[in-house]
């Protein structure tokens, strides 16, 4: 652990709580307040991982629709030139969203693309499969 200052607290706990504590401070080879600690951290970890998960889940709809909107102004400007064929596979197929996925990630590239977002958002990263 690292040598930042720390605060000397008086806490109760259940004796099953300080039990498991205690195991973890062996597993670990740290103090029992090393171990909660570091505990505390895990959670914290855990907690700010699944708002960040819960953040891009609420903002999908949102950023969807703002997709969609940028494309229906990007068809205004691109219109199906009569002189120019090339132009016809721009336009989507008539009756269909105007935006839809061009294709797929490799599992390879998902897992990397993965890996870089943990590490950027300083997160402990997943284990490679």
């Amino acid at each position: 652990m690292s040598e930042a200052r720390r605060e000397k607290v008086t806490v109760t706990l259940r004796p099953e709580r300080v039990a498991y504590a205690d195991r973890k401070a062996q597993d670990r080879g740290v103090s029992r307040s090393e171990a909660i600690d570091a505990l505390i951290a895990e959670a914290e970890a855990r907690e700010i991982e699944a708002l960040m998960v819960a953040g891009y889940k609420a903002l999908a709809q949102e950023n969807l629709k703002l997709a969609e909107e940028g494309m229906e102004s990007f068809w205004e400007v691109i219109k199906d030139d009569p002189a120019d064929p090339s132009t016809r596979r721009i336009l989507p197929p008539k009756d269909t969203s105007s935006v839809r996925p061009i294709g797929r990630l490799s599992a390879e590239k998902v897992a990397e693309v993965d890996l870089a977002l943990h590490r950027s958002l300083g997160l402990r990263c997943p284990r490679p499969r």
